[in-house]
């Protein structure tokens, strides 16, 4: 991706946050959701940020789920 590209993660209102806090993959069984998945890709690179700015009125169905590239 190049810089200052975007990496949209949808349906992170999910697995507690803020609605259906016992999420479970009903594929694998695991435990967690589009949340738990920005959050363990964020601690896995430096080179992307949560943009906030994206979210309208603040209000979004996609919370933490505007990836901005922001380092090659």
């Amino acid at each position: 991706m190049t810089l200052g590209s975007y990496l949209v993660v949808e349906d992170g209102n999910i697995d507690g946050h803020p609605v259906l806090a016992d999420f479970v993959d009903p594929h694998d069984g695991s435990r967690g959701g589009p949340q738990a998945a920005i959050q363990a890709f964020l601690a896995t690179t430096d080179a992307f940020e949560v943009d906030i700015t994206r979210h309208k009125y603040f209000v979004t169905f996609n919370p933490n789920g505007y990836l901005k590239r922001v380092k090659a």
